[in-house]
């Protein structure tokens, strides 16, 4: 992979800035405006730089509230500006396109090779089922454009398979550059957070109120003392530890472990699994389980025991330097740890069921079965609503009986399946189910482990998505949308 040093400057300049403004909070709006502007700028000046802007902020902005648009009853995110700008310039890009070129138009060859519009056509029409059925249910209007432009992010793979799907000098490897470098800031940034908060420093409750306001992620104090760093945007850090994995360079004995070319990638590995372990996510810890075990048989059919062994080290090897990084970074400056046990953090919150979460979760699963079963087919539409007794300390903050309403739930195979309907979430399956399929043949017939490690991606989120609802969310849409053109669409090299 070619690493344009010139982007990756940039990028971390424009990243500590976007921070550094965010936190401060006195230019929101300018700011807001400005990042709108420059998104629509871009896209008008080359459609190509437009998407690299939006997909950096997909990739470090979480829920996509860096900056946001007040308004009466809601915000209007970052992310949905700039969603929208791209989008508006883009299209009156190509319908000038194909006004003047009409068949030759590079937009219009690119967009009809792609060999994945059938799965998306059939579930764009349940979305759109699903967007009549809310209205003919009487669900509230405003849950059912909140519930829906989550889903609305994922027409981005209309302009990803514009620009991806032709051949481009340089433009897989500007995207991988920025790919990397958002993710590699996303696990600084997490050690960062997690120094900050361990050693109380004072800046901390400034830090957690910038988190909270803009929705940008959780720490929490684990029982045993350590600090939990979540990230909804890390997925893509565990994303990157995957796609690592399968990237690496070959192994072919055990002394290759040692060898020099090696290095990068075990760093790399290394901090982006201190990441996975600091965020004490069980969601996470669950899909990249999922994920390592298909990698495993795919190993074991294509390298035989001895590669499976080979691979197998290479994660241990990973997993005691990213342990490595986290206790070297709490004993500065003071050459002493905290009063905190990680492995007691780890423990408990694989076996604590109890946990307010965990707890909130289970009591929220047979209500929403229940809510299911009286439209199960076609569903109840966007917006629908499930009422159940949360144990969540911020619920019971606002409502000591716990007694919580929302449209919103963890179980994201079920959330699809309440609003989308049994025939929704079937074609959302098939589609998964496709991509990983061409995936394999893909890396089967060009021999290239890119192939391998997007669609362990997907698995991950797949996975993930039982627990934590990523499919559903433009975090994971996009990821899809990207995914499905670098597998999909003919000449991506």
């Amino acid at each position: 992979m070619k690493i344009n040093w010139r982007i990756s400057l940039g990028l971390v300049i424009a990243f500590f800035a976007l921070e550094i403004f965010s936190f401060a909070a006195t230019y929101n709006l300018p700011a807001f405006i400005l990042l709108v502007i420059v998104t629509a700028v871009l896209t008008a000046y080359r459609s190509e730089y437009g998407l690299l802007v939006l997909l950096s902020e997909l990739f470090i902005g979480s829920m996509g509230h860096f900056f946001y648009l007040e308004l009466q009853a809601a915000r209007l995110p970052l992310r949905i500006g700039m969603f929208a700008a791209l989008m508006s310039v883009f299209s009156i890009q190509f319908i000038w396109q194909i006004f003047k070129k009409r068949g030759q138009s590079i937009y219009w060859q690119a967009l009809s090779s792609f060999r994945g519009w059938y799965p998306y056509f059939l579930l764009a029409g349940v979305i759109f089922i699903a967007f009549l059925n809310a209205w003919w249910q009487g669900n509230n209007p405003g849950l059912i454009f909140s519930d829906l432009n989550g889903w609305l992010y994922l027409s981005i793979i209309i302009p990803i398979v514009a620009v991806y799907g032709q051949p481009s000098a340089g433009a897989l490897d500007r995207l991988k550059t920025i790919f990397l470098v958002s993710v590699l800031w996303l696990s600084l940034k997490t050690l960062f957070i997690l120094f900050i908060f361990a050693h109380d420093a004072s800046v901390a409750p400034a830090l957690y109120y910038w988190l909270r306001r803009i929705l940008g992620g959780e720490v929490t104090v684990a029982v045993a003392g350590w600090p939990r760093v979540f990230i909804q945007g890390q997925v893509f850090v565990v994303i990157a530890y995957l796609l690592v994995f399968w990237l690496r360079p070959a192994l072919k004995s055990f002394k290759d472990l040692f060898a020099k070319k090696q290095l990068p990638a075990l760093l790399l590995a290394s901090l982006f699994f201190s990441t996975v372990l600091i965020s004490l996510s069980r969601s996470f810890w669950v899909g990249l389980v999922v994920a390592l075990f298909l990698s495993g048989a795919v190993l074991l059919w294509q390298e035989k025991w001895k590669g499976l062994y080979l691979g197998v080290v290479w994660l241990a090897v990973s997993f005691v330097l990213s342990l490595a990084i986290i206790y070297g970074l709490m004993a500065i400056p003071y050459n002493r740890m905290p009063n905190t046990n990680l492995g007691q953090s780890l423990i408990d919150r694989v076996t604590d069921g109890n946990e307010p979460a965990a707890a909130s979760r289970w009591a929220l699963l047979p209500v929403l079965w229940q809510e299911i079963s009286y439209a199960p087919i076609l569903g109840q539409g966007y917006g629908a609503t499930v009422t159940y007794f949360s144990s969540d300390p911020r619920v019971l903050a606002i409502n000591p009986s716990g007694e919580y309403t929302t449209y919103a739930f963890e179980w994201g195979y079920l959330d699809i399946w309440l609003k989308l309907g049994f025939i929704g979430l079937a074609v959302y399956l098939w589609l998964l189910a496709s991509l990983l399929w061409s995936a394999g043949k893909k890396s089967l017939k060009s021999n290239d482990k890119l192939y391998l490690g997007l669609g362990a991606g997907l698995v991950f989120i797949a996975a993930t998505n039982f627990f934590t609802p990523y499919l559903n969310h433009p975090l994971g849409l996009g990821y899809l949308a990207l995914s499905s053109c670098l597998i999909w669409a003919n000449k991506v090299y």
